[in-house]
């Protein structure tokens, strides 16, 4: 068996939603003074890799503890999208359809499936400030058209938005369709496109939580 780490290492460094604090962690006991290490962190629960859960946008929607796990593990998809995201150009790339097919995407058989798109954006913006800014986004279509593709759950490199209302989390979400956001690692899963996801968020009665997200390989 052969496992691939999707997620980023929570840090400082770790550049969050604009708005939201830096993550940050200051002992809370230590080993010299109190014979046992502890801390105490303060972050953005979407901060790095995290998932979001209906509840973040939709008031009627589930908080992450009520998600089955059932619906963030199982067959994936991964959507190399690298040849045509292109993220030194000024204009920030809005994925259709289209991009999708054209990177191998089928058109059918993706029900179930937790789709996931590499753009590379993550491992190269993670810690810069415009990780949210000039990231890479869905075109509403996409997000409707793959809703009724019925995706289990929608995993990308990037975020899924690219500026408020933010549309695609209100479409998805409202599905009962979870978000996982900021993958990395993902060229380890190349030249294999299906593999086994397992994304297991913090379990605790809010709209979302950081998670690891794990690549099971064949």
């Amino acid at each position: 068996m052969h496992l691939v780490d999707l997620s980023l290492t929570l840090g400082p460094e770790v550049e969050p939603v604009p708005g939201h604090p830096h993550f940050e962690a200051r002992p809370l006991t230590t080993l010299e003074r109190d014979g046992v290490n502890n801390s105490l962190i303060t972050l953005s629960i979407h901060t790095g890799t995290h998932i979001d859960a209906p509840y973040h946008f939709i008031k009627t929607g589930q908080t992450i503890d009520q998600i089955p796990l059932e619906k963030l593990c199982g067959r994936a998809w991964l959507c190399d999208l690298r040849a045509s995201v292109r993220h030194e150009d000024s204009m920030r790339h809005r994925i259709t359809v289209e991009d999708l097919q054209g990177a191998g995407l089928p058109n059918e058989g993706l029900a179930d499936t937790i789709l996931t798109i590499f753009t590379g954006w993550s491992a190269e913006h993670w810690n810069r400030a415009d990780f949210y800014t000039q990231n890479p986004f869905l075109d509403e279509q996409t997000s409707r058209w793959l809703m009724e593709q019925r995706v289990k759950a929608l995993a990308l490199d990037h975020g899924i938005d690219g500026a408020k209302p933010w549309p695609n989390h209100t479409i998805v979400l409202s599905e009962g369709c979870c978000i996982i956001e900021n993958l990395v690692n993902l060229d380890a899963i190349l030249p294999q496109r299906a593999f086994t996801m397992y994304a297991l968020p913090v379990k605790m009665r809010e709209n979302g939580g950081m998670a690891r997200v794990i690549a099971q390989l064949d």
